[in-house]
């Protein structure tokens, strides 16, 4: 776990710094976990403008079948643009699809709870990643996980980035059988979720 100093809201050359440093970390945890190289599709998960995915393609050298971003909100894509050739979109503009040197590079405008890895078209074992994933977005990509193994999806490994964690949903979260047997319902999850944005508080004793 690499902790850096700002916090979410941190904006300028600061928060750049931070983002940056943030994404090679991940890509490092990537890297060690052996998930990193040629044989592996990747999906990005809440991919924002495609900081993460841009820097896991520099560093398979974009060498990898397929990167697959989703994020149900319309950003900025000047990451995953570089090197990249004029997308193809679909009609209803929720599928960019571009291609990087012999790789697909698409963008899927959806909600992570309707997303299904084994509808993707993956060539080869997918790694699930993502670097800010809020809340209960979290469990909805572990759900889409879990959901793609059922239907056959290969799935090489999942790496995330946690954080936001008050904003997670009881409705959503993935671990409500572990913490039944602990004595904890959705009124005590709810007092968990609240005390836990405390932890962003800077200068919290």
């Amino acid at each position: 776990v690499q902790r850096t100093d700002g916090g979410a809201g941190a904006e300028g050359p600061a928060g750049a710094e931070r983002h940056g440093v943030q994404t090679c970390a991940l890509v490092g945890q990537i890297k060690e976990s052996g998930l990193l190289g040629a044989g592996r599709c990747y999906v990005d998960m809440g991919a924002g403008n495609g900081g993460l995915t841009a820097t896991v393609g520099r560093a398979t050298s974009w060498s990898a079948p397929r990167y697959t971003l989703v994020d149900r909100a319309a950003v900025r894509r000047r990451f995953e643009n570089e090197r990249a050739a004029p997308a193809q979109v679909d009609d209803l503009g929720c599928v960019s699809t571009r291609y990087v040197d012999d790789s697909v590079v698409e963008r899927l405008k959806v909600d992570i709870r309707f997303v299904k890895l084994s509808g993707l078209g993956s060539s080869c074992p997918s790694v699930v990643m993502s670097k800010h994933l809020c809340g209960a977005a979290t469990d909805l990509a572990l759900r889409c996980v879990r959901r793609g193994l059922s239907d056959g999806a290969s799935v090489a490994g999942v790496v995330i980035a946690l954080c936001c964690h008050g904003k997670c949903v009881y409705g959503d979260y993935v671990g409500k059988r572990f913490l039944l047997r602990l004595g904890i319902g959705p009124a005590q999850f709810e007092a968990i979720r609240a005390i836990s944005s405390w932890a962003t508080t800077r200068g919290h004793d």
